[in-house]
């Protein structure tokens, strides 16, 4: 949403300015632009319409249903950051899990239990992996080396998450290491993206 912004005045729309902040070599004039984005979730049940789920006027994306189908999980930054949140399959009654302050964050998977979410997050000039209660509060880091790891998969005994990673090879492959923390173990030999396990 292009603006204009006189010192001495309201700020005023003026719709052909460019995207990027501009300032007047003359006259007190400052141009900028504003970019907001409602991305919404919604839930698909049988013929009927798309049902809009925990909306917010901020970006909501990434859904995950728990195990037991009765929570889902979603990044949304409708606190003024990405964080990672939850809220019953209704969506009702949105919890923020993550306080991280985070300009990007994502990929939330519940583990089998339910008891806790792995996701990724952009720290530290690299994507690393994170374990959140589902209750909410502090995050814990699983990877630590100066390499890029993202879109966590649980086992489906809750002992293991898989994920994409970039380490040691320079090259995406699937890597897994202990929901509990340790050493990552090598998985994949030619190549991976993402990891998703089947239910035995």
């Amino acid at each position: 949403m292009p603006v204009t912004v006189r010192t001495d005045s309201c700020p005023r729309r003026e719709p052909g300015a460019e995207r990027r902040a501009h300032l007047a070599g003359q006259g007190g004039l400052l141009a900028y632009s504003n970019i907001l984005s409602d991305t919404n979730l919604y839930r698909l049940a049988g013929s009927g319409p798309p049902v809009k789920l925990c909306s917010s006027t901020r970006f909501d994306a990434s859904p995950r249903f728990s195990s037991d189908g009765q929570r889902f999980v979603f990044t949304s930054d409708r606190s003024g950051s990405r964080e990672i949140w939850a809220c019953e399959v209704t969506g009702a009654n949105a919890v923020q899990l993550t306080t991280l302050r985070a300009t990007q964050l994502g990929s939330p998977r519940w583990s089998p239990d339910g008891r806790s979410v792995a996701f990724d997050h952009f720290q530290d000039g690299h994507w690393h992996i994170l374990v959140v209660s589902a209750d909410g509060g502090p995050s814990r880091r699983l990877t630590t080396d100066a390499a890029d790891h993202a879109r966590p998969a649980w086992s489906a005994d809750g002992q293991w998450i898989f994920f994409g990673s970039n380490r040691t090879t320079g090259q995406d492959q699937i890597w897994k290491m202990s929901s509990g923390g340790g050493p990552p173990v090598h998985v994949t030999r030619n190549g991976g993206w993402e990891a998703i396990a089947s239910p035995d």
